[in-house]
């Protein structure tokens, strides 16, 4: 399933805006 790999990549972007 790519929604797992989706929803990771997500993570890692919203925790790199709040690392902004």
């Amino acid at each position: 399933q790519r929604l797992v790999g989706g929803t990771l990549r997500n993570i890692v972007g919203a925790l790199e805006q709040y690392d902004k």
